[in-house]
């Protein structure tokens, strides 16, 4: 037992589970020893082992409360809702439960008003003085309160009791109450344990950190992109040409963005300029400075977790009069980005966007979906082939017939990831597409050769 104790204070929780898993085998009648395995195996992860213990621990003692709040707590993450639930109930309800456990209780039968209520009620009543800052930080967050929690770990941190262990969840507090610039520094002190073998991170996880630190830190940027396509003249994220040009167009596009408030916990809003033009137009409509568009606009991300984006612009066209520009999109992409636990994994990339314009009336919409398997190419690992399968359709009020076209085919892109550094994953990509597209429904801008390339800076 003294040997899982101080495996347990140096946070080898393995060697903890095991030790204590042998002082139990000789004692299985000693509760203390159950608890120091529990917190072991809650300690490696170990959720099922651990519900076993807990339920071995109580029946050891049946009315112990905090027994019976934990029980309930690993229940719920183990999905078992209706024993957290029974736990839960019957812990409150003996009445025995510390400050800390009530309102852990309480959050987690997602009575959250009442957790938030009786905690700041135990803050008013001076119930926290005995809780140590790192447990009232956890405390808070579990319940929602990111400003108390974000607090909390400043206190911790400030007094040097906060372990390295606890840097992510201090960052992620930090960003959810929207500081930005400190959650970037816990996330960098996270980078700087885990390089100095002080913390213990999978690779995968380190750059996963890494990523939020690029994307916390990025104030703007530039997109460029190059499109030859079977399609019509409708260009994702620009907008659509204001006159019929034909199936066949070649377009240029560029745009410029600024966030002016940071990043907002991924809801953020950017002011930006952009502007695209027509190359080559196979019926012969308006090509070069004839066929510019230029907008100024503004965007917003409402949501941290979905990436949908409201945007309204103002559009100056050479070749038609200025107009309003609404537009809504949303995309869903799933193993985009770089990996570094693997060498290949399955990639899905799933995109919609519809756009309206107000003053001379014309409506636009895009959708697609991608589905293949990205490979990391040799070197130093920051190229990426994607070989996929992709339906995609276009939608375009201006035309007369066939508004509506769809097309499926196969196609390949290569990725080239660049401008990292220690802290940061990739900011910047070079990106290549080709697609052969088979038409479904619709015209025949649906079909053949699609090629697109584009920088993200």
């Amino acid at each position: 037992a003294a040997q899982a104790y101080r495996a347990l204070e140096a946070r080898d929780y393995a060697l903890a589970a095991d030790q204590a898993g042998q002082a139990v085998a000789v004692s299985p009648t000693n509760r203390d020893y159950q608890l120091l395995l529990l917190d072991a195996q809650l300690g490696a992860g170990r959720l099922a082992d651990a519900e076993q213990t807990a339920t071995a621990a109580l029946a050891l003692d049946p009315g112990d409360a905090a027994g019976l709040a934990q029980r309930g707590a690993i229940r719920k993450r183990l999905g078992n809702d209706a024993g957290a639930t029974e736990d839960l109930n019957a812990a409150l309800a003996a009445g025995q439960l510390g400050p800390a456990a009530e309102v852990g209780a309480l959050a987690d039968l997602g009575r959250l008003s009442e957790a938030r209520s009786r905690f700041a009620q135990l803050q008013a009543d001076g119930r926290w003085r005995d809780a140590s800052d790192l447990d009232q930080a956890y405390l808070a967050a579990r319940i929602g309160h990111d400003e108390a929690a974000r607090e909390a770990f400043a206190r911790a941190d400030a007094a040097g009791k906060l372990p390295d262990g606890a840097l992510q969840d201090s960052a992620y507090t930090s960003l959810r109450a929207g500081k930005d610039s400190e959650a970037v520094s816990y996330f960098k002190r996270t980078i700087d344990a885990a390089d100095s073998l002080k913390l213990r991170l999978e690779p995968q996880m380190v750059f996963d950190t890494r990523r939020a630190v690029a994307d916390i830190s990025r104030e703007g940027g530039v997109i460029a992109s190059l499109t030859y396509r079977g399609g019509g003249g409708v260009v994702s994220g620009f907008g659509a040409s204001r006159e019929l040009i034909g199936n066949k167009t070649a377009q240029v596009g560029v745009e410029a963005y600024w966030r002016p408030f940071g990043y907002r916990n991924g809801r953020y809003v950017e002011l930006f300029a952009r502007g695209f033009e027509t190359l080559y137009s196979q019926a012969g409509g308006a090509t070069g400075g004839d066929s510019l568009q230029t907008a100024l606009g503004i965007r917003w991300k409402p949501f941290s977790a979905q990436n949908a984006v409201l945007s309204l612009s103002r559009v100056f066209s050479k070749g038609a009069a200025d107009d309003w520009l609404a537009q809504a999109a949303y995309s869903l992409d799933v193993g985009t980005d770089l990996r570094a636990d693997v060498n290949n994994w399955w990639t899905t990339r799933v995109a919609a966007e519809v756009g309206h314009y107000t003053e001379n009336p014309q409506t636009y919409g895009l959708a697609s979906v991608q589905v293949g398997k990205s490979y990391r190419l040799a070197g130093e690992g920051r190229t990426v082939a994607f070989p996929h399968a992709v339906v995609a359709a276009e939608y375009n009020s201006l035309l007369p017939t066939d508004k509506l076209s769809v097309g499926a085919g196969p196609g390949v892109s290569v990725r080239h990831w660049f401008r990292e550094d220690r802290y940061a994953a990739p900011r910047s990509y070079v990106d290549f597409s080709l697609e052969y597209r088979f038409r479904l429904s619709g015209d025949d801008r649906a079909r053949g050769l699609f090629i697109t390339s584009l920088i993200s800076y």
